[in-house]
C-alpha cells in the first residue's frame, strides 16, 4: 500500500557507488610517506591514512568510496590495507575519522562514544558506525546510544515448553540456561545450538543469556532502594517504586523510569537541492516498476522517461542499517543522505517525472522494527519525505516481517503524530 504524507519539506549529505570491477591500475611505488586523515582520497598514488586508530595504506588505486573499515588481503575490492595501529601523537595531529561517511569531500568525524565519559546536551558521537545526538547532558555510566534502559524489571522466567507460542522479548528457561525470543517461535528448542542467535546475525530465534538468574522473595522484598548517585555493577538487584529490576551493564544516574535521550543524527545538509523538486502533481493512476536503488548500475530514469514514456518509479528498498540501529538506509549500503545515485533522481524530476520510496522489503530488518517506539521512527520518515522531496510513499511488509505485528502498527502510529 502507499501512505501520502502531509506537506513534505527538506535537506543532505553524498556516497559514491561502489564498483565491484577488479582494479587494474596499481598505486605508485616510492618511499615518500605522508599520513593524513582518512577523507575519501581518490587517485594511483601512495596514500597512508589514518581511520578509527590505525595507519591504512592503498595497495592499488583507491577510490574515494573505499572505506578502510573492515578491509582485509582478503578482500580484493578494498585497495587499503592496514599497517599498524596509530600512535597519540598521530591522532593528535591529523585526526581519528572513525565513520566511512563523506559529506562533500569530507569525512564526516566524530568522537567513538565511551560509556565512562559524560557529555553535554546536542554532543554527538559516533557508535556502531551511526552518528547520535544527546539531547540533555549525559552523566557517565548512563545511556548507550540507541539502546534500552539499562534497568530491566525482574521477572523469574518459565520453563520452555514446546506447545508454547513465544513473541520477541519473552524468556524461558532450559536447564538452569535463560534464553531470549527474538521473534515469534514455537516448538524450537532454544538448548540447542541451532536455533540460537547469539549476535542477531541469523534468522533462529533465541538470543542465549546465561544462566537463569532466581531470587527468593526476601531477597526481592530487601533489595537496596535505587539510589541515583550509587555506581551499580551490571546484574545488580534494586527496588523500585516497590518493583524489583536487575541491571543489563554498569549504570549510575539513570532510574529504570528514565528515556534515553540519544537519538540517531543525520546531516541532511544539501539533499533538497540534489534529487530536486518534482514538477507535475501525481496522477490518479499511475505506472510505477520498481528499481533496485543500491545497485552498482541503476539506469537512467530520465532517458527511460525520454524515449519509453514511463514517468514514474518504485526506489527500493529503505531499510534500517541493521536490525538494532534505528537508521534508515538504502539496503544497508549506502547512507540516506549522501547517496550519489540522487542525481538521477533529479534528472528524472526535471524531465517531469517523480519517484516514490519503497520501506520495507523481504530482506534485512525494516525501519519500523530497529526503531523501538513511535517517537524514534515517526522523524525519520519526516525527514525521509521532507529531504527527499516525496509526495508519496511505499510500505512493503515481507517475509518473516509479516508476523511482527508491533513493527507492522508503528508505521501507522507515525503516520498520526
Amino acid at each position: 500500500g502507499t501512505v501520502t504524507p502531509v506537506d513534505p519539506t527538506p535537506e543532505t549529505p553524498v556516497t559514491p557507488t561502489p564498483d565491484n570491477s577488479e582494479p587494474s591500475t596499481p598505486a605508485d611505488s616510492g618511499n615518500d610517506y605522508s599520513l593524513q586523515a582518512w577523507s575519501g582520497q581518490e587517485g594511483s598514488e601512495i596514500y597512508h591514512v589514518i581511520f578509527n586508530g590505525n595507519v591504512y595504506k592503498n595497495a592499488w588505486w583507491v577510490g574515494s568510496k573505499d572505506c578502510p573499515r573492515g578491509t582485509s588481503a582478503e578482500n580484493s575490492n578494498n585497495p587499503w590495507r592496514l599497517e599498524r595501529t596509530a600512535t597519540a601523537a598521530e591522532l593528535s595531529q591529523y585526526g581519528n575519522p572513525t565513520t566511512c561517511e563523506i559529506d562533500n569531500g569530507g569525512v564526516i568525524v566524530a568522537d567513538g562514544f565511551q560509556a565512562s565519559k559524560a557529555y553535554s546536551a546536542d554532543s554527538i558521537v559516533d557508535y556502531n558506525d551511526a552518528h547520535y545526538k544527546t539531547s540533555v547532558d549525559q552523566d557517565a555510566w548512563g545511556f548507550v546510544p540507541g539502546g534500552d534502559n539499562p534497568w530491566k524489571k525482574y521477572e523469574p522466567a518459565k520453563a520452555w515448553s514446546a506447545s508454547t507460542v513465544y513473541v520477541k522479548g519473552d524468556r524461558v528457561v532450559v536447564d538452569g540456561q535463560a534464553y531470549e525470543a527474538l521473534f515469534w517461535t514455537q516448538s524450537d528448542n532454544p538448548a540447542l545450538v541451532a536455533n540460537q542467535n547469539a549476535t542477531g546475525s541469523n534468522s533462529r530465534p533465541w538470543k542465549p543469556l546465561g544462566k537463569a538468574q532466581s531470587y527468593s522473595n526476601e531477597e526481592l522484598n530487601n533489595a537496596p532502594q535505587f539510589n541515583p548517585e550509587t555506581l551499580y555493577a551490571s546484574d545488580t538487584l534494586i527496588r523500585f517504586n516497590g518493583v524489583n529490576y536487575i541491571s543489563q551493564s554498569k549504570v549510575q544516574k539513570v532510574s529504570p523510569s528514565d528515556s534515553n535521550p540519544w537519538r540517531v543524527f543525520v546531516d541532511w545538509t544539501g539533499t533538497k537541492e540534489r534529487v530536486g523538486t518534482p514538477k507535475k502533481a501525481w496522477p490518479k493512476h499511475v505506472y510505477a516498476p520498481y528499481v533496485d536503488f543500491t545497485l552498482n548500475t541503476i539506469p537512467d530514469l530520465a532517458a527511460l522517461a525520454k524515449n519509453h514514456n514511463v514517468n514514474h518509479f518504485t526506489l527500493a528498498f529503505v531499510v534500517s542499517k541493521d536490525a538494532n540501529t534505528c537508521l534508515p538506509t538504502w539496503g544497508t549500503a549506502y547512507g540516506m543522505h549522501n547517496y550519489a545515485q540522487y542525481s538521477k533522481i533529479k534528472a528524472l524530476r526535471e524531465a517531469g517525472g517523480d519517484v516514490m520510496l519503497s520501506i520495507g522489503g523481504a530482506n534485512n530488518a525494516p525501519l519500523a522494527a530497529s526503531c523501538k517506539n513511535v517517537d524514534n521512527l515517526m522523524p525519520h520518515y519526516y525527514d525521509i519525505v521532507d529531504n527527499l522531496n516525496l509526495k508519496v510513499l511505499d510500505f512493503d511488509i515481507k517475509g518473516t516481517w509479516v508476523a511482527d505485528q508491533a513493527s507492522i502498527e508503528r508505521p501507522n502510529l507515525a503516520g498520526k503524530k
